[in-house]
């Protein structure tokens, strides 16, 4: 989001960027990273003006493994999972 801001590139980009492309290196693309009929629908609702600093133990994926640690970024408005807000 940061190449976003800066004015690099545009949202679509990122959004393919974030979305997209993790699903295609994990090999379960389209079923997931895709918003059409028939694909698993996560969406995560982010507020791009308010900062918010995420600790290493906030994370919530099973390595844990980040490049980053206690870094800032945009804060987490909602999430849609599994069919619930």
């Amino acid at each position: 989001m940061s190449a976003f801001h800066a004015g690099k590139i545009a949202i679509t980009e990122a959004v393919q960027l974030l979305s997209e492309e993790p699903e295609k290196q994990h090999g379960i693309y389209p079923q997931k990273g895709l918003l059409q009929p028939g694909t698993d629908a996560d969406l995560t609702f982010i507020d791009p003006d308010k900062k918010e600093v995420f600790p290493r133990e906030s994370l919530q994926n099973k390595s844990k493994v980040t490049a980053k640690t206690d870094f800032r970024m945009a804060s987490l408005c909602g999430r849609w999972s599994g069919g619930r807000l």
